[in-house]
């Protein structure tokens, strides 16, 4: 595995995060590199139901990139329906004037059984499973494979800067 991407099994209370989530679920979203599927609006505030998510992120960014303080700029919800996707993009801004890439990640909330999709970050393939935390640089290219199951694929994503 690369070492600059960073794997992270917790064990949060994903009954709690998912009922905040499943609120956001409205709307047509928008649409970014999803093939499908759908993602929310930015959000920029840290619901009392993320927090302990968000405690957890902030310190392994901070041992990550301890050279700077990087702080959360937005998070996202992305829900993949069957046959979704994400097409390689990445989450670092290369219009002038040129700043250093921070740090990126997903939170996995609701992984069906089977072929749900993997997350390719660079050239390492990565099967997601619940409650599973990912990090990695902003300016790694990504992708998301298709979600093969019948139910939808539920993930935070978001960026530190």
């Amino acid at each position: 595995m690369n070492d600059k991407i960073k794997l992270y099994p917790l064990s949060l209370n994903l009954p709690r995060i998912r009922s905040v989530v499943l609120e956001w679920y409205k709307g047509e979203g928008r649409v970014i590199s999803n093939r499908g599927g759908w993602q929310s609006d930015l959000f920029y505030h840290i619901p009392l139901e993320l927090k302990e998510l968000f405690d957890i992120v902030d310190h392994n960014v901070d041992v990550i990139h301890s050279s700077s303080v990087l702080e959360l700029e937005e998070f996202w919800i992305n829900v993949n329906k069957p046959n979704d996707s994400n097409s390689p993009h990445t989450h670092h801004d290369i219009t002038p004037p040129f700043t250093d890439p921070g740090i990126s990640g997903v939170f996995y909330i609701n992984i069906p059984e089977g072929d749900a999709g993997d997350i390719l970050l660079g050239h390492e393939r990565v099967q997601p499973y619940e409650n599973l935390l990912i990090l990695f640089p902003s300016d790694m290219i990504h992708m998301v494979y298709p979600n093969m199951t019948e139910k939808n694929r539920i993930s935070l994503s978001f960026n530190y800067v």
